[in-house]
């Protein structure tokens, strides 16, 4: 995206001291691969491996082969007598054909790695570091269908002993490990919508967001014929795409819109959101805090931007006075300041870390100080050594 087009979606969205970079991060590295990138992942860190050592997974859709990747990044430089220094780039360690194209990926631990498709199955897979191979272990067919037909499996999460699955369906599935059917499906047939991403709160609820602007949290310790709770969208039906959760403080989550706006809940709350923010040009395909620097938001989008939202300016002495006064029964500790709409919109800094980019980022994770989005552009980004505070 050319710099008058950011500048311009600024100055209508955010106030020009919001953004800091409207240039793209100077430590951006690009790897083409020849193939669009739907799901990336990075592999959790393991003691006795170097820091140095960053190992990734990729998912591919819309492909007349679609393949899930691991890529080995060792970060740096290599030096050659007589030659120019080369930043290194990620190498690819293995491939392995995936039916349909990958709707989900996410590595479970060090070594499994699960993804969801296109064709309605999810998939467990191993990874062996020492042999370098990617191995099916278990697949769950079909879950996810229409009548006769099957139709996609929209996302996953998982808290063992659960695996919980949604789709296009509007169906829930509830699996264990080695099971082949699922011990439970919802059918959430209100609206009969899509149901585009799940993510686990705590050991016993999860949520769900769907394309009529509905985000829901359900009970596994209560009967699933409906949900415990419905929170919605004022006004038009805006389709939710993504989700995350506050690290520290899971009742704050975050949501992307088919419309381009991040949306800030608070699930104590009984209905609506506590913050819209109109953000992106179009559909946000994933939101992720930082796991240890949760004052870091990352949000890409079909816009072809992928931005970085630095919160760390949100701090008590920032707060409006009204809040900074608070002495209801609820501490100030409690009050998450990404809750607060003026405060986000007035101490927030945004950095666009690709602007140039023009086409979809559908995919994004953050580990340490990289970023790392796949794109339909045929091309792996990450943004490396990002200043996180």
């Amino acid at each position: 995206m050319a710099f008058a087009e950011v500048h311009s979606r600024v100055n209508k969205r955010f106030n020009q001291q919001n953004f800091q970079s409207l240039q793209g991060h100077e430590n951006l590295l690009v790897k083409y691969t020849q193939q669009k990138i739907a799901k990336v992942g990075w592999r959790p860190n393991s003691k006795g491996y170097s820091s140095h050592e960053n190992i990734f997974a990729t998912g591919t859709w819309d492909e007349l082969q679609n393949v899930v990747n691991i890529w080995n990044f060792e970060k740096g430089t290599t030096y050659q007598e007589g030659k120019e220094p080369l930043i290194n780039e990620p190498q690819l360690v293995t491939s392995v054909p995936h039916q349909g194209g990958v709707t989900d990926l996410k590595f479970l631990d060090d070594e499994k790695l699960m993804t969801s498709s296109s064709n309605g199955s999810l998939e467990l897979m191993h990874y062996s570091r020492s042999r370098q191979e990617l191995q099916s272990i278990f697949k769950w067919k079909n879950i996810h269908h229409s009548q006769s037909k099957s139709c996609p499996c929209t996302g996953f999460t998982v808290n063992m002993p659960n695996i919980i699955t949604v789709g296009e369906d509007s169906r829930i599935n509830i699996l264990k490990i080695d099971a082949q059917a699922p011990v439970a499906t919802i059918e959430d047939s209100v609206g009969g919508c899509s149901i585009n991403a799940v993510t686990c709160e705590g050991i016993s609820e999860f949520i769900t967001v769907d394309s009529m602007g509905r985000l829901k949290v359900w009970d596994l310790r209560q009967p699933l014929t409906k949900s415990a709770k419905v929170m919605v969208l004022s006004g038009e039906q805006i389709s939710l795409q993504c989700i995350d959760q506050h690290p520290n403080q899971p009742h704050v989550a975050v949501t992307g819109s088919h419309d381009g706006s991040i949306i800030i809940w608070d699930l104590r709350q009984d209905r609506y959101p506590a913050v819209v923010l109109k953000a992106h040009l179009s559909t946000v395909w994933e939101v992720k805090f930082h796991r240890h620097f949760p004052n870091n938001l990352f949000t890409c989008s079909d816009d072809g931007t992928i931005w970085h939202w630095d919160g760390s300016m949100i701090t008590t002495t920032t707060l409006p006075t009204s809040i900074r006064n608070f002495s209801d029964t609820e501490s100030i500790a409690n009050k998450n300041p990404w809750l607060i709409s003026d405060v986000i919109r007035n101490k927030i800094k945004i950095a666009s870390l690709a602007p140039h980019n023009k086409l979809p980022i559908n995919s994004c994770d953050i580990i340490n100080q990289d970023l790392l989005c796949g794109t339909d552009g045929e091309a792996i980004m990450i943004a490396q050594d990002l200043l996180l505070k």
